[in-house]
């Protein structure tokens, strides 16, 4: 027989024990009652199945019986039919104690039978925990894991006992605690962090001291919580640390607020079982405090080491225990050479009685005054000094000794002369001053008058032969109010009280021009620094507002500065959007040149910036300042379109915050100069309005000597009757500013509504506020500062009425067709 044909026959012998093994079991299970016999080879087939079954059987017994792991076998109502040795010693009865009984019996008390029976139907398994109570009255706790129907309605249990490992679990749980709680509670901060750097745990302490939670703490990377001046040095102790280097020492973090703290560290790598670095723990202890003793401590010792004064410390007995350097250089003594020595090498011999004195006071405890002495040098000279004694004391308060500041006042005393001058000058520039103040209010009248002089005089010398003598005395009399004209010029000057005169201008180009101005307002221990940015456009300002406005914030920002400290100055490009203008009232959105201005000074409490601007407010002494320095900042910025706001804090400085508006105006050429006249004369009928007599009948004796037409009027009403009645075209409105009932503003801003073509010239000697109030200064007006002379206001006429483009007497804004006012 080939090979083949005999592997062919072993796979039908095979098929045909398969088959009678079937059977068997069949039979067995009883679900089949005979044999359908097909061949003699039958019997023979079964008895092999029969065999192998049995093998299988005892197998199966055997893994059963010898099974480490309690196997149980029941049936549907729980009873047990069948149990192997590991579960009888787990019961701790016989296996004919256990068959029988049902599992709940063994169940410790307060367990209840969860209802998973249809579950456990339905999947075929089922695992949990159960809490066995032994025949001997011992509870276990088992894991279990069972299978339904390993047989028709025979369940399998296989159980296994866990109680040492709860207990151990249990005992790690509150070991766990326990130690949770010293980490918790402990004064030092502990962290824990992995290879790459990040937070893996952080407790309580620690997350305070850095002002977060520990739950925000973990996954962050610790470099996130070290200052940046520390950033180097712990980058260099956390790469020490991946190798396995221990570390130990301070470093500086910073909390989630940003404020600093020092922390004393150290630091230990973790290693896994393999010895590399997985993990370090850190303990870390608050030296803040410390810290900043010591470096107070340090700071001190640096003032005084560096201070110019002579510190000096003695102990009871008076002898010299500390000297600094500003001791050696007043009196030429090294420390080496005054230490141990006694305090009364300082004292020249007619100063002992004082010393006994001092002495005196500090063995009874008295406070020390201050007092002048000459102090006695190395090399036998004096020294005036003014000397600052206190009483040292312990921390039981006895008395230790004395500490002395003596300061050199010999200079003081040289310049005490110097400074009684100083003193004059300061009266006599309050003085001026005062005159400043009064020249506004006086300007109007004392112009006047000097018009009436200076046009007369000049009448009259064109009438003399300059050989006369007559016509040399006048010269002198010309001369003299031409003296006073600059006087009131400068007065006026004096008293901020020029005339306003906007253009197209660079803000850059303003604060470059000032700056060397600016620093000579400044005191040495001011530091200026100026920070300008390239701006997009120009502003439509009068530059020596600006120049204004730029003096008085820095005037404003050195008095807020007595110590000394820093001011800066920026430019900016700003647009302002609605949501600016919802919390600015008064603010228009667009695009503004910022002018910035700030100081490390005082600063302001809320209460003090809400009246900042207010006329007459100040917190200053009465004797340094008035109160309108910034209420003038604040009317200039607001004429020339702007705002301002101040920022500002109680000893954190303030900024002060200009907007001045873009303009579209195109750069004009400089009208430092007027255009020149051909000639003085004309023929244009002219209205001229003045309610000082003599200054009205010297104007229109110039005016009608060069061939105008004058009409005359002493004020507003009248020179509304004139033009009523006057019926031809009037060439020019000559009036004055400030009269009586109606300003020369107000009677043009009404007469140029009846007469549109009509041109406006004011002329006043009066520039203060009442000008700026009036709007004489807005662009397109013509104005002609008093005191008149006749050549100037030729000049002035002529100019208006020859120029070609429309000078208006109306506001920025304000229609022709406006009602009158």
């Amino acid at each position: 027989m080939s090979d083949r044909e005999l592997q062919q026959r072993n796979e039908q012998l095979q098929l045909k024990l398969d088959e009678a093994e079937q059977t068997v079991r069949a039979l067995l299970h009883g679900e089949i009652d005979t044999l359908v016999h097909d061949d003699g080879s039958t019997h023979v087939l079964l008895k092999m199945a029969q065999a192998k079954l049995q093998a299988n059987e005892q197998l199966l017994r055997a893994i059963f019986d010898g099974a480490m792991d309690a196997m149980v076998i029941a049936d549907d109502l729980g009873r047990y039919v069948d149990a192997n040795p590991a579960a009888c010693s787990l019961f701790g009865c016989s296996k004919p104690e256990l068959i029988g009984r049902r599992n709940v019996e063994f169940a410790a008390p307060g367990y209840v039978v969860p209802s998973t029976w249809d579950e456990f139907m339905r999947e075929g398994k089922l695992s949990g925990e159960f809490p066995l109570l032994r025949v001997d009255g011992e509870r276990r706790d088992l894991e279990f894991n069972a299978v339904a129907n390993v047989l028709p309605g025979l369940h399998l249990s296989i159980l296994r006992d866990v109680t040492q490992r709860k207990l151990a679990e249990a005992a790690l749980r509150v070991s766990e605690a326990r130690y949770r709680r010293i980490v918790d509670t402990t004064s030092e901060g502990v962290w824990m962090y992995d290879a790459s750097g990040i937070t893996t745990f952080m407790n309580p302490r620690m997350a305070g001291l850095l002002g977060c939670t520990p739950e925000n703490a973990v996954g962050q990377h610790i470099l996130s919580f070290v200052a940046e001046s520390a950033s180097e040095q712990a980058q260099k102790r956390l790469a020490r640390g991946f190798i396995g280097v221990g570390e130990r020492g301070d470093l500086r973090l910073q909390r989630r607020d940003g404020s600093e703290l020092w922390v004393s560290m150290r630091a230990a790598p973790l290693f896994d079982a393999a010895g590399n670095f997985e993990s370090a723990l850190a303990l870390l202890t608050d030296i803040t405090e410390r810290r900043g003793a010591e470096e107070t401590r340090n700071l001190l010792a640096s003032i005084v080491e560096s201070s110019d004064d002579a510190i000096i410390s003695h102990g009871v007995d008076g002898i010299i225990r500390t000297w600094n350097r500003g001791a050696q250089a007043l009196t030429h003594y090294s420390a080496e050479e005054a230490v141990g020595q006694s305090i009364e090498i300082l004292h020249a011999p007619e100063q002992m009685a004082r010393l006994i004195a001092e002495r005196q006071r500090v063995d009874h405890g008295l406070k020390l005054e201050q007092f002048e002495m000459l102090a006695l040098r190395k090399d036998g000279t004096c020294v005036d000094v003014s000397i600052t004694s206190s009483v040292l004391t312990n921390d039981d308060g006895r008395i230790q000794g004395a500490s002395i500041i003596a300061r050199d006042i010999s200079d003081r005393k040289k310049a005490e002369g110097a400074l009684r001058r100083a003193e004059e000058q300061l009266r006599q520039s309050q003085k001026m001053e005062a005159i400043g103040s009064l020249a506004g209010g006086v300007a109007h009248d004392f112009n006047n008058l000097l018009s009436i002089i200076l046009s007369y005089t000049s009448f009259v010398m064109a009438q003399l032969e300059p050989a006369d003598l007559r016509f040399l005395d006048l010269v002198e009399v010309h001369k003299a109010g031409l003296r006073a004209t600059q006087l009131t010029r400068q007065l006026l000057a004096f008293s901020r009280q020029q005339v306003l005169q906007p253009v197209v201008l660079d803000l850059n180009a303003v604060l470059a021009g000032v700056e060397k101005m600016l620093a000579r307002l400044l005191r040495e221990d001011i530091q200026l620094s100026l920070l300008t940015e390239s701006l997009e456009g120009k502003v439509y300002a009068d530059p020596g507002q600006l120049e204004q406005v730029l003096m008085n914030l820095v005037v404003n920002a050195r008095d807020a500065m007595p110590d000394g400290g820093s001011l800066t100055i920026e430019t900016s490009n700003v647009t302002i959007d609605q949501s600016y203008t919802a919390e600015h009232r008064g603010v228009a959105p667009g695009k503004y040149a910022l002018l910035a201005v700030t100081d490390t000074g005082t600063g302001m409490d809320a209460a003090t910036k809400e009246r900042i601007f207010e006329p007459f407010f100040t917190t200053k002494d009465k004797s340094k300042g008035t109160g309108l320095g910034l209420s003038t900042v604040y009317g200039i910025v607001q004429q020339s379109g702007g705002h301002i706001w101040v920022y500002s804090e109680l000893g954190k400085g303030s900024t002060f915050k200009v907007y001045l508006p873009k303009t579209d105006r195109e750069v004009e050429a400089s009208t430092a100069r007027e255009e020149s006249v051909g000639t003085l004369d004309g023929v244009e009928t002219v209205l001229l309005v003045e309610d000082e007599e003599q200054v009205r009948v010297i104007m229109r004796s110039i005016l009608r000597k060069r061939g105008y037409t004058v009409l005359e009027a002493q004020n507003g009403g009248e020179a509304f009757l004139v033009c009523e009645q006057f019926t031809g075209k009037i060439n020019l409105l000559l009036t004055d500013v400030v009269m009586p009932r109606m300003s020369g503003r107000q009677l043009a801003e009404r007469l140029v509504l009846l007469r549109p073509d009509m041109k406006v010239l004011y002329v006043s000697g009066y520039t203060d506020d009442t000008v700026v109030h009036h709007g004489v200064l807005d662009a397109g007006v013509e104005f002609l500062q008093k005191p008149i002379m006749p050549d100037a206001l030729l000049k002035k006429v002529r100019h208006v009425l020859d120029s070609t483009r429309r000078r208006s007497a109306l506001p920025p804004g304000t229609s022709a067709n406006a009602p009158t006012l």
